[in-house]
């Protein structure tokens, strides 16, 4: 295996990383916002989520750019 052909499939690897935890958050989000109300834990909680979610699309897109 060539050092580039390595490269490429661990990038390959990071997006299928990056897509899937995005996803993962998207759907953990969506769950908590479909409550009624949310104890003062879920609002840091969702707020949390917010960020990971952000930033998983940042690096993806930074990947994808280069």
């Amino acid at each position: 295996m060539t050092r580039s052909r390595g490269s490429r499939e661990a990038r390959n690897f990071l997006q299928r990383r990056l897509r899937t935890e995005h996803s993962r958050l998207d759907r953990a989000i969506a769950r908590l916002e479909a409550q009624l109300h949310l104890t003062p834990d879920d609002e840091r909680m969702l707020k949390q989520m917010k960020k990971e979610k952000l930033l998983a699309k940042d690096r993806l897109s930074r990947l994808e750019m280069s």
